[in-house]
């Protein structure tokens, strides 16, 4: 009798050991799943964090470089070289100066090689003759930015050497003529914002640019201080 009931012990006892090795089993691999689950969310959220950051940092660099585009000329406005005599400034200004800025275009001119004229003075020849211009490579000297359909857009016209008085005062008038190139391409981002305004008149001049890709926003400001503030008459 004592054999039988130490027999029926044992096994119950064996039953209990089997049914907590169970639960601690499902325990663990609930665990287990709960872990992975958390690591894969962890290295999807690093990832995302990885590619945002990247193109943080692309739209930080491509803003930059377009600014210091924009300050490479802008801080030359108003120049023009000392040999100003027959010269043709005054067909091309815009209410008497050589720069006009409109919400999102800015349109200028300046004297980069110093002979006192827009584009390329002839030799022993005025550089306004009979009504017409009379230089050579005009739009080299002529600095326009805009943004269309959000892309920045260059002024690129060289058909402006052979302009007469009327169309040479356009220049300046308006954003909309003339032919202009792609600096940008939407494809690699937008252009969000971009603005040009007078901080201090002729003097500094403050820019806006705002860059938007895959739903990201990267905005900058620069202020640019003219170096030649003489307003042209």
């Amino acid at each position: 009798m004592l054999l039988r009931r130490t027999k029926q012990v044992n096994v119950a006892f064996v039953k209990v050991i089997q049914a907590v090795t169970l639960v601690e089993l499902l325990a663990s691999l609930s665990l287990m799943v709960t872990l992975l689950f958390a690591l894969s969310s962890f290295y999807s959220d690093s990832y995302k964090n990885q590619h945002k950051l990247q193109t943080t940092l692309s739209l930080q660099q491509n803003a930059q470089q377009i600014m210091n585009f924009f300050k490479q000329h802008i801080q030359h406005i108003y120049y023009q070289g000392i040999d100003r005599e027959n010269s043709n400034y005054f067909a091309f200004t815009y209410n008497k100066s050589s720069v006009a800025i409109k919400p999102q275009c800015l349109v200028f001119f300046y004297d980069i090689n110093s002979d006192g004229c827009v584009g390329n003075r002839k030799k022993k020849s005025a550089c306004f003759v009979k009504g017409k211009n009379n230089t050579s490579d005009v739009a080299k000297e002529v600095f326009g930015f805009k943004v269309d359909h959000q892309e920045l857009h260059i002024y690129q016209d060289s058909s402006i050497s052979k302009c007469s008085l009327i169309q040479c005062k356009q220049l300046l008038a308006q954003c909309d003529q003339g032919k202009w190139g792609k600096l940008t391409q939407y494809n690699n981002y937008k252009i969000s914002q971009l603005s040009f305004s007078w901080l201090k008149e002729h003097k500094v001049m403050q820019v806006l640019l705002s860059l938007t890709k895959n739903n990201q926003t990267y905005s900058t400001q620069s202020y640019i201080y003219i170096l030649n503030n003489e307003k042209i008459i």
